[in-house]
C-alpha cells in the first residue's frame, strides 16, 4: 500500500518539479594553508528546519521511486544536518570525517533518465553521500554507481568539500552528470547557473583588482562573482569564520536569505544564524555522541542559547511531522503536492534501525 501511495506521490512531484520558482542560493569553499571553511547561505521564501544529529551504524533504506533500484545501507559516519523537509532529507551537513555537502537550486531540472544505476531523490543522495563517504574523491566516484533521479523534487546541484581542502561540483547537464574537480574548478563557488556558465561569465571580471569593481546584482551570476572573488582573496591575516559570514553577507538576498552557515571543518564546528535569529551559533560536532545506543537529537534552527548551550532534544515524529506539514502548507506551490507524499517524509526515519551488535 505504501508504495502504491507513493508511486501516486512521485507522479504528481515530478509534474510539479518543472513548474516550481528556482530561489537561489550560494556557497563557497574557503581555504588557508592550515584550515578549510565552508559558507552557505540558504534562500527561500520560508525557513522552519531543524538541526538534526544524524547516527552511525543505522540500516537504511532508499525511498521507492516508480521503476528506480533501490539501495540499502549502513551510516558509516554520524552527521549534523540543515533539514527543512524532514529527518533523513537535509538540504546539507557536515559529516564526522569533515565532508560537507550543500545544494543549490539550479536553473534547469535535467536529471539523468532511469540506467543501471541507484536512484535517490535529491536530499536522500546527500543524507547518503554523508552517512558513507569521507572525501570528495568518494562521492565523485560514487556517480558510477549512484545518482540523483529524476523522480527527485527540485532540481539542485551540489558542491562538496572535505577536511583536505579539497572541493568539487557534481550537476546534471542535458541528463549526463557534469562533474568540476581539480582543474576544472578554479573558483571554489556555486550559484544557480550551471558551472560553465559561471565560469564563462566569470571571464568579463579577470582583471577586477578592488571591491567596489565588483557586479552588484543579486543575480545567480553576479553572486558568483562576488563570492569567487572574495575567496581568491582571502588570506590568513582575516579571521575566517568573520570572512566566511562576511562573504555571506555579500551575496545576501535580503528576506529570502534564511539561513547564513559557516562549516570550520577541521575543528568540526557549525557557525549559523538565521533570519529570525541573527545571533550566531556554533555547534561543535565532538560535542555529540553519534553511536546508535543514544537518541537521535534534534533543535529548532531558530533556537536561542540557553545557559550557555543550544537545547538538543531527543528526536520527535511528532514534531518532525509538524515541520513537514508546516512547510508545504507555507507556500501556494506546494498546494499540489499529495499528503501520501507528507506522509510518507515523517515515516522515513521510522524506517532506520541500528545495525544489531554480533554477540548480544
Amino acid at each position: 500500500m505504501i508504495q502504491k501511495l507513493f508511486k501516486t506521490a512521485v507522479v504528481s512531484l515530478s509534474l510539479f518539479t518543472f513548474t516550481s520558482n528556482i530561489y537561489p542560493c550560494t556557497s563557497f569553499s574557503l581555504s588557508d594553508s592550515r584550515h578549510h571553511f565552508f559558507g552557505k547561505n540558504y534562500d527561500f521564501p520560508i525557513g522552519n528546519a531543524h538541526v538534526s544529529i544524524n547516527k552511525r551504524n543505522l540500516v537504511k533504506v532508499s525511498l521507492p521511486l516508480n521503476d528506480e533500484k533501490r539501495v540499502a545501507w549502513v551510516s558509516k559516519y554520524g552527521s549534523i544536518t540543515f533539514n527543512q523537509f524532514g529527518k533523513e532529507m537535509p538540504s546539507g551537513g557536515m559529516n564526522e570525517a569533515g565532508l560537507v555537502i550543500e545544494l543549490m537550486a539550479l536553473d534547469k531540472p535535467e536529471y539523468p533518465a532511469i540506467d543501471s544505476r541507484f536512484g535517490l531523490t535529491e536530499l536522500q543522495w546527500i543524507q547518503y553521500m554523508l552517512d558513507n563517504y569521507s572525501s570528495v574523491d568518494e562521492v565523485l566516484a560514487s556517480d558510477n554507481a549512484m545518482r540523483m533521479s529524476l523522480y527527485s523534487t527540485y532540481p539542485i546541484h551540489v558542491l562538496i568539500s572535505d577536511k583536505s581542502g579539497d572541493a568539487g561540483v557534481l550537476e546534471y547537464v542535458n541528463n549526463k552528470t557534469v562533474i568540476h574537480h581539480n582543474h576544472s574548478l578554479p573558483f571554489t563557488a556555486l550559484s544557480n547557473d550551471t558551472y560553465d556558465n559561471s565560469l564563462n561569465y566569470m571571464k568579463h571580471f579577470r582583471y577586477i583588482h578592488s571591491p567596489r569593481q565588483l557586479p552588484q546584482t543579486t543575480s545567480s551570476l553576479d553572486r558568483f562573482v562576488r563570492a569567487s572573488y572574495y575567496t581568491k582573496n582571502y588570506s590568513c591575516r582575516y579571521n575566517p569564520i568573520d570572512y566566511s559570514f562576511m562573504i555571506l553577507g555579500s551575496v545576501n538576498q535580503g528576506y529570502f536569505t534564511q539561513w547564513s552557515i559557516v562549516y570550520d571543518i577541521n575543528n568540526m564546528k557549525i557557525s549559523y544564524k538565521t533570519l529570525t535569529n541573527d545571533k550566531i551559533r556554533t555547534i561543535s560536532m565532538n560535542d555529540f555522541d553519534f553511536s546508535p545506543v543514544t537518541p537521535a537529537l534534534y533543535i529548532d534552527i531558530d533556537s536561542d542559547i540557553q545557559n550557555g548551550n543550544l537545547d538538543f532534544m531527543p528526536y520527535s515524529s511528532t514534531e518532525n511531522k509538524a515541520l513537514i506539514e508546516l512547510v508545504f502548507s507555507s507556500l501556494d506551490e506546494f498546494v499540489g503536492i499529495p499528503q501520501e507524499f507528507r506522509d510518507l517524509l515523517a515515516q522515513l526515519h521510522e524506517t532506520t534501525v541500528p545495525l544489531p551488535i554480533v554477540g548480544r
